[in-house]
């Protein structure tokens, strides 16, 4: 009873979060230094990271579990690696291989026999410019990625010391420097990721694209999500990029690594966001600061005893050991053995394995998985003599199916091998070393996992199982607001409804097809006590209402959702108030047939006020972001740079939604590009020098400009696009009133005339916050007058949950061995059944 109590500890405390972690973070030993480049590479159960650290050296970490970490190890004093950037480890066949380009002046390829180091330069240098980065795919062939100043481009490895052709992937970020490429596979898709504009700027983001064609060619960057991590504005946590995506310890959540820069330019530090997946559609959670939940952590064994312990069965034949606190041994070379892991079974999972055979002698070793009993299990097992690899399926004690494949040429049974299980629901997919071999159907039916040999000696290491699979682990964990949230990442629901696919310009998302009654909750994780706005984007063909919640306290009721039959719009609901810390936000469907595909949550201002300037006493100290060269002249503001941007209001106005605001403005030289911007956030200068000539378009909002025949409504999203334009006939030279109103997704432009607009246009996926203000491209132009006029919310529909009822809501509840309240959001049930510890 002891036991089987401790394991029930065990397991439930593996799906608390007990501490996690705050962006920017600092790593043991290097605290003052700046860390860039970041690069996550997992061996044997162990996560090791790498990074940039401006000095002769390469140092990396390691950790379990990304919250507790080592002391640094100094893996590499070669004396090609001085000033290394971005050090990239790729482990195979029992060598561990680094790439890094010192000082950015070409690549340098390395070995050694540990994660760890030392590391040795294998080759010259190799060229490539920066950035390079491994990818292996499925049929073992391997490709290198890099960046120059055309942006992302990758060849075939014709062996693992040397580099084939360029190939353009045609992944570039606008008008700036690309770089930091990181490519994976996910469902038959290739994902790769990359930074833009300069390192030491406030506008280097992230962008992605997606290929369905292979890891060289068809790759179309994602525009309507692009970038998908930004921060321009946030005072201590902005310039993000250049990371790492890989799969958490849960075996399921997939992560991203990046670093921001610090002080001035001077350091750059460590961030983890979660990624969050609709179908295949990959959603940034962030970029945040302030504490997320620890990552969940599956349930493992790294042999780190002398003992094998009462976690193991051993149902038959087999020496089996643990060695060295290493691994677990199976001694005896003519043995049919199998060791089963008995803390968890589950029907869907993942599970992870590391094997190695003794010698190439014939035989077979591998993973045990889905066992259930002696006659209903399935094995994944390598035959290192003949170089196949084979998944075999019993059901009551005979052989159902069985498929076989060939390894690589060069695949080494003596050297460590990982492999990987996922079974959801039938479906099950089978990888070694990263590659995917199959994809089968099973029995439904699940169990529990183990290692098995067939007249083979083998060595088995660091084994893990969880319950998630196929991107459910993030639905345990709180998501960040702000954010972005799929419709369909909610933690509960209830009543009857459906989920339809939507194409997408690569592969497919889904939308939930909702009707009155219906309840979808989701785990939040708020970063302050504010008023937030809520972008609904969805379709609906009838009148549509709805009631927002927050741990059961109703605070919007009787939403209505306009008509909108033809295409996902944006609707949003503005000034809910949500409180700090993990919450349950429910929103309920009270009347219509809503489908709903994703949320936008955006923080709202608190108290949003008038702000004007004419100018006659200056340039106002409100206006709080400024670059190139403005001066008044004659009581009104020029732009004697030509290029520039300026918005009005500090870091709270940043997230403004409705509001009029107008100014008057004036041509005086040559060209029209420019005018006045609305919802702006993000902006930012390029370059290394904060060049706002390269810059210009470095923004996420509006501009409405006047031009001597025509108005147009353009949007900038770190590029141009032109929503809409009017013919009309205007005089440089003369002042033009102009105004833009902006409520929820519709925007009205005027000129002169005030009562009727020229540009009348709604924008089916809007900006719904930002500031406002001016921007000029090559242009000399004068503004004078300006206002911003927020609009007045009406407060009636708001209803504020009660202080009284948070604090006794506080006292009351579950709690974890923490003294953590764990009653704002549903855990995994966990229960005993015939002495094993299960998990709902």
């Amino acid at each position: 009873m002891r036991k089987i109590l401790l394991l029930f500890i065990a397991s439930l405390m593996m799906y608390m979060p007990v501490m996690g972690w705050k962006n920017p973070m600092t790593l043991p030993d290097l605290e003052g230094r700046s860390l860039g480049d970041p690069y996550m590479m997992k061996y044997k159960g162990y996560y090791y990271l790498y990074v940039s650290a401006g000095d002769r050296n390469i140092y990396c970490w390691r950790t379990k579990d990304l919250v507790n970490w080592s002391s640094s190890y100094i893996c590499c004093t070669d004396e090609t690696t001085a000033g290394a950037y971005a050090p990239e480890v790729i482990y195979w066949n029992g060598l561990f291989y680094m790439c890094t380009s010192p000082r950015g002046t070409g690549h340098y390829i390395l070995t050694s026999n540990s994660p760890t180091g030392p590391f040795v330069h294998q080759t010259g240098n190799m060229g490539r410019d920066i950035d390079g980065s491994f990818y292996v795919d499925d049929d073992g062939q391997w490709y290198f990625y890099h960046a120059n100043n055309s942006g992302i481009r990758g060849c075939t490895m014709p062996t693992h010391l040397t580099f084939g052709e360029d190939v353009d992937l045609r992944c570039c970020i606008t008008g700036q420097w690309t770089e930091g490429p990181c490519l994976f596979k996910r469902n038959g898709l290739y994902y790769l990721l990359y930074t833009g504009n300069h390192v030491w700027t406030n506008g280097y983001r992230i962008d992605y694209a997606i290929s369905n064609r292979g890891p060289l060619a068809g790759f179309t960057p994602q525009s309507e999500q692009n970038p998908i991590l930004i921060d321009t504005e946030t005072p201590t946590h902005k310039a993000l990029g250049h990371g790492t995506a890989f799969v958490g310890p849960d075996l399921d959540t997939y992560f991203f690594c990046y670093h921001n820069l610090q002080d001035n330019k001077s350091r750059r530090l460590l961030n983890f966001e979660r990624i969050a997946w609709n179908g295949d559609k990959l959603m940034m959670t962030g970029p945040t600061d302030w504490e997320q939940d620890a990552p969940l952590v599956a349930t493992t064994d790294y042999f780190e005893r002398n003992e094998i312990g009462a976690e193991w069965d051993m149902p038959e034949g087999g020496q089996w050991a643990i060695v060295n606190q290493d691994h677990l041994t199976q001694a005896e070379a003519s043995a049919e053995g199998k060791a089963i892991f008995t803390p968890c079974a589950y029907d869907s999972y993942t599970a992870e394995f590391t094997v190695k055979a003794a010698s190439k002698a014939s035989g077979l070793c591998g993973a045990l998985f889905s066992y259930k009993d002696a006659g209903n299990y399935a094995e994944a097992l390598f035959d290192g003599s003949a170089g196949t690899f084979e998944v075999d399926e019993y059901v009551d004690g005979m052989l159902k199916s069985s498929q076989k494949t060939s390894l690589p040429e060069d695949f080494d049974p003596t050297c460590w091998h990982s492999m990987r299980v996922e079974k959801n629901a039938k479906k099950v997919k089978v990888f070694i070393d990263g590659m995917q071999k199959f994809q089968l159907n099973m029995q439904e039916t699940g169990g529990q996992v183990g290692y098995v040999t067939h007249s083979c000696a083998a060595d088995f290491a660091y084994i893990a199982i969880s319950p998630y699979v196929g991107g459910n682990g993030i639905l345990d964990v709180s998501l960040p607001i702000p954010g972005m949230l799929a419709a369909n990442l909610y933690a509960e629901a209830s009543g009857t409804f459906s989920s339809a696919a939507i194409t997408l310009p690569v592969g497919h998302a889904s939308y939930l097809k909702c009707r009155s009654g219906n309840v979808l909750t989701y785990n939040v994780n708020v970063q302050r006590d504010n008023l937030y706005n809520i972008g609904i984007r969805y379709q609906a063909a009838g009148t549509t209402q709805l009631k927002i919640s927050v741990d059961g306290m109703v605070v919007a009721d009787d939403v209505t959702l306009p008509i909108a039959r033809n295409e996902f719009v944006v609707h949003t609901l503005k000034d809910i108030r949500l409180p700090q810390g993990r919450h349950q936000l429910t929103i309920e469907v009270v009347k219509g047939m809503p489908s709903i595909y994703e949320y936008n949550i955006k923080r709202g201002v608190e108290h949003p006020h008038v702000m004007a300037d004419n100018f006659d006493n200056g340039i106002s100290s409100e206006w709080g972001y400024k670059e190139g060269s403005w001066s008044v002249v004659d009581g009104q503001l020029e732009s004697t740079g030509r290029f520039g941007k300026m918005l009005m209001g500090g870091f709270d106005d940043i997230h403004l939604t409705d509001y009029t605001v107008e100014c008057d403005i004036i041509y005086t030289g040559n060209g029209t590009n420019g005018g006045l911007l609305f919802r702006t956030t993000n902006a930012s200068t390029g370059g290394a020098d904060d060049n706002p000539v390269l810059g210009t378009d470095f923004l996420q909002g509006y501009i409405f400009m006047v031009g001597t025949s025509s108005v147009s409504l353009g949007k900038h999203n770190y590029g141009w696009q032109v929503l809409t334009s009017a013919s009309a006939t205007f005089s440089a030279y003369v002042p033009h009133h102009v105004k833009v109103v902006v409520e929820d997704a519709n925007i009205k432009c005027y000129v002169d005339d005030m009562e009727r607009p020229l540009i009348n246009y709604t924008d089916p996926i809007p900006f719904i916050t930002g500031r406002a203000g001016f921007r000029v491209h090559d242009t000399s132009m004068r503004f004078d007058n300006f206002q911003l006029t927020p609009k007045e919310q009406d407060p009636s529909a708001i209803r504020m949950p009660e202080e009284e009822s948070q604090t006794q809501r506080a006292r009351c509840g579950l709690y974890d061995l923490q003294g953590r309240n764990l009653s704002v959001r549903p855990r995994k049930g966990v229960y005993i059944e015939n002495g094993k510890v299960r998990v709902r």
